[in-house]
């Protein structure tokens, strides 16, 4: 009997650390998520920034990219 308590015991510690794991493996999957939308959105912002002829300076200052980092995007979208 104290076998069977112990069996059952054991499974639900088992299924509540699953659920435990599981939901803070979908929590920072999703900030990360998150994270990546945000960059791509901003290099987008920057590549038409770019296509409107709007200085590199200007395009730092408005998204808060160092003007290295635009730069990059800049030679990506010529190549």
């Amino acid at each position: 009997m104290e076998a069977i308590r112990m069996s059952e015991a054991l499974k639900q510690i088992q299924e509540e650390s699953f659920q435990k794991g599981f939901q803070q493996g979908f929590q920072e999957g999703f900030k990360q998520g998150l994270q990546l939308g945000r960059q791509l959105a901003l290099r987008m912002v920057v590549k038409n920034m770019l296509r409107l002829n709007q200085s590199i300076p200007f395009i730092a200052q408005v998204t808060d990219l160092s003007e290295q980092e635009i730069q990059k995007i800049k030679e990506a979208l010529n190549a």
